[in-house]
C-alpha cells in the first residue's frame, strides 16, 4: 500500500511540474508623449520635471532637454519662461540587489527646468510645454493662502501595543475654514530638536530651519468623520488629506492619535505640525497617492503591530493617479505652507 501511495505522489509531483511554463512578458510600445510633474509654492522657486514616459521595462527615464517651457501668472498678466538645469536634479531612489540580497541606494538625474521667481498666493498659473515630437501639454492650477493653525496642544502618553516600538500621543488642534469657497488641507505630524516655528507669523525662522532636523510621524490615525470620509486612513497612514465639505466656514476642533518611532523621540524635542493648504489638484493627486499606497500592499485592517497583520495583501484594485496635464501625464498643483509649535500638556514625561 505504501508503494502505491509513493508511486501516486510521485505522478502527481511529476504532472505539476511538467507543466510549468515560463512566459516571457512581451515589451509594449508606448505612444511618445511627456510626463510632466511640477508643484509650486511661494516658499520655492518655480520648477518643472519633463520626462518622457518610457516602459517600465526600459530602465531609467528619459529627461527632455530641448523643451519650450513656460509659466504664465494668469492673474498677473506675466509670463515666465523657465530654463533647463544641465547638473539636473536629484532623486535618491533604489532596488534589490539580487546578488547580496540587500537594498542599494542610488541617485537618478531628473530633468529639471527652472526660473529663479516665487508664485504668489491668490494667482492662478498655467503652465505650457512644447518639445520636438512630442504633443503640446498644458495645464493650470491655483496658488491658496496660507491657512493658521489657531491652537495646537500635545498630551504625551504611551499606548501599549504588541512590540512596543513607537510612543503614541493626542494632538488636539484648533484652525478656521474661510467660509462660501473651497479649501482643501493636508496636515503633517512633525517633531524636531530646534524650535523652528514662529507661532506669532505662522511660519518659520528661516535661520533654523535650514540647519534643523525634523522627523514626520510613524503613523497616524482618527476617529473624527472629517477624517474617516476622505478614504485615505485604511493602513499605516502618515497624514491627514480633506476638504472643508463637512465644515465649511466654522471653527473646527481636530483630534488625532499619532506615533512617533521610540527610536527616535525624546521629550526634549518640539512637536509641531505642517499645515498645507492645497490647490484643488493638489488635493487630488495626494489623495489619489494615499488610496494607491493603501490598495497596494496593505489589507484595510491592516495594524503595524499586530502579530496577525504583518502580511502583505496583493488581491487589490488598481487606483488611478490623478492627473491634469493635458497632451501627457503627470501634475501642476500649487499649495501653501505653514507651520504651529504645540503647547505640551505634560512636558515632564517619564517612560
Amino acid at each position: 500500500m505504501n508503494i502505491y501511495r509513493f508511486g501516486f505522489w510521485l505522478v502527481l509531483v511529476f504532472l505539476f511540474i511538467s507543466c510549468e511554463t515560463h512566459l516571457k512578458i512581451p515589451k509594449t510600445e508606448l505612444p511618445k508623449y511627456l510626463a510632466v510633474n511640477s508643484f509650486i509654492t511661494p516658499d520655492s522657486i518655480m520648477r518643472v520635471f519633463v520626462n518622457e514616459v518610457k516602459n517600465m521595462q526600459d530602465g531609467n527615464m528619459k529627461n527632455v532637454t530641448d523643451a519650450v517651457v513656460k509659466i504664465t501668472d494668469i492673474t498677473n498678466n506675466l509670463e515666465y519662461r523657465l530654463t533647463y538645469d544641465p547638473e539636473g536634479f536629484y532623486r535618491h531612489t533604489g532596488a534589490i540587489n539580487h546578488e547580496t540580497g540587500y537594498w542599494e541606494d542610488f541617485r537618478i538625474r531628473i530633468g529639471c527646468y527652472l526660473a529663479d521667481v516665487k508664485p504668489v498666493a491668490g494667482s492662478n498659473y498655467k503652465l505650457t510645454v512644447a518639445a520636438p515630437d512630442y504633443e503640446h501639454v498644458e495645464a493650470e492650477t491655483a496658488i491658496p493662502q496660507k491657512r493658521c493653525i489657531d491652537s495646537l496642544s500635545v498630551l504625551y502618553k504611551i499606548r501599549n501595543n504588541v512590540n512596543e516600538r513607537v510612543w503614541w500621543h493626542n494632538f488636539e488642534f484648533e484652525f478656521s475654514d474661510p467660509a462660501e469657497e473651497e479649501n482643501w488641507y493636508q496636515f503633517d505630524f512633525c517633531y524636531s530638536n530646534y524650535d523652528v516655528v514662529n507661532n506669532q507669523n505662522c511660519g518659520f525662522y528661516n535661520e533654523k530651519l535650514t540647519e534643523a532636523s525634523f522627523e514626520n510621524a510613524f503613523q497616524v490615525s482618527s476617529t473624527d468623520p472629517l477624517i474617516i470620509s476622505e478614504g485615505t486612513l485604511e493602513s499605516g497612514a502618515k497624514t491627514f488629506i480633506f476638504s472643508d465639505e463637512l465644515i465649511n466656514g466654522t471653527t473646527y476642533t481636530l483630534n488625532a492619535e499619532v506615533a512617533f518611532s521610540y527610536s527616535y523621540f525624546n521629550t526634549k524635542r518640539i512637536p509641531f505640525i505642517f499645515s498645507r493648504s492645497l490647490s484643488k489638484e493638489a488635493y487630488l493627486y495626494t489623495k489619489s497617492i494615499a488610496k494607491h499606497k493603501n490598495e497596494q500592499g496593505l489589507p484595510k485592517q491592516f495594524d503595524w503591530f499586530s502579530p496577525n497583520g504583518t502580511g502583505f495583501n496583493y488581491e487589490t484594485s488598481p487606483v488611478a493617479l490623478y492627473s491634469n496635464i493635458k497632451g501627457g501625464v503627470g501634475v501642476f498643483a500649487g499649495y501653501n505652507i505653514s507651520a504651529r509649535n504645540a503647547h505640551v500638556i505634560n512636558p515632564v514625561f517619564e517612560e
